[in-house]
This record gives C-alpha cells, sequence and structure tokens, in this order.
C-alpha cells in the first residue's frame, strides 16, 4: 500500500495540483467520465478545492466509494437538483481536508520512524531514503503543516 502512494507520499500535499485552465481544458477533452453530472460536479467541486479536475475526480470517487452513505440511484438523484449539490460538495471538502490532514500523519509516522514491526520499517526505510534523497522534505513538510493551519472554509456564496 505504501509503496503504491509513493509518489503521493513523496510529494505530500503538492500532489494536489492547483487547477489552471490547461487542466481543465486536459479534463474537458478526456472521455474519463461519461457522465455530465459527475463532470459538472467535478468541474465545481475544482473550483471549490483549487485543485485540478483529475485530481478532483479521483477525489470524488475516493469519496463515493469511502464515504458517501447512499446508492448510486440516490446520487442521481442528488445531481439532478442543483441546490442538492451545496451539501454534497461541502461534506466532500470536509473529507478532502481530512484526507490532506491523514496524509501529512502518514508522513510524520514515516518520517520519525514510528513502526511497530521491523519489515514495514524496512519498507519505510527504504521509502524514505527515496523521499529524502531530495532535502527538501523537512521544509516541505513544515510548509505543508502551516498551509493546512491556515486554511480558510470555502467560500459557500459561489457554490
Amino acid at each position: 500500500e505504501i509503496e503504491s502512494s509513493k509518489d503521493l507520499i513523496s510529494k505530500g500535499l503538492q500532489y494536489y495540483a492547483p487547477a489552471t485552465d490547461e487542466t481543465a481544458k486536459k479534463y474537458a477533452a478526456s472521455k474519463s467520465t461519461k457522465s455530465d453530472n459527475i463532470r459538472s460536479l467535478v468541474s465545481k467541486l475544482s473550483k471549490l478545492l483549487g485543485v485540478a479536475e483529475s485530481i478532483c475526480s479521483d477525489i470524488l470517487f475516493s469519496y463515493l466509494v469511502t464515504e458517501f452513505r447512499g446508492t448510486m440511484q440516490s446520487l442521481k438523484e442528488l445531481l439532478k437538483e442543483e441546490q442538492n449539490t451545496k451539501p454534497l460538495l461541502l461534506d466532500i471538502w470536509q473529507f478532502y481536508r481530512a484526507e490532506r490532514l491523514y496524509l501529512l500523519q502518514i508522513i510524520k509516522h514515516i518520517l520519525t520512524g514510528q513502526s511497530d514491526t521491523s519489515s514495514v520499517e524496512d519498507l519505510n526505510l527504504s521509502l524514505v531514503s527515496n523521499i529524502l534523497d531530495s532535502g527538501q522534505m523537512n521544509k516541505l513538510v513544515l510548509e505543508q503543516i502551516i498551509s493546512v493551519t491556515k486554511e480558510k472554509k470555502p467560500n459557500t456564496e459561489s457554490l
């Protein structure tokens, strides 16, 4: 699991690339999501989170798999009404914020070597040595912790 998340762990919160016109065009051109309602939700989510649409799509599907407490049919019904998307977007924002905090906790755990088993320590050691080769990890983590703690609640008026 850690090895498959190597890119995410090594980049930390920078993995969540900011949204740009280029990322919006690239997402619009891709056919990864066929539903117009989902595409529209991803675009709104991108504006709310300030994160590239392709990453917002991953965040949305992760949320749907782990946190959403409805069926596909209830999701379709939610997305039909514009007024229902606002609470859903805010719930996804809370999920996204929690995921970023968990990511920082994982990075802290790896960097401080707080492992219980030697096999996990061996895996962590090889991963950490690859991550630390850049020499920027401590500065990166500190900047990311500061950015998370100073983050403002999203502007719900624009939803």
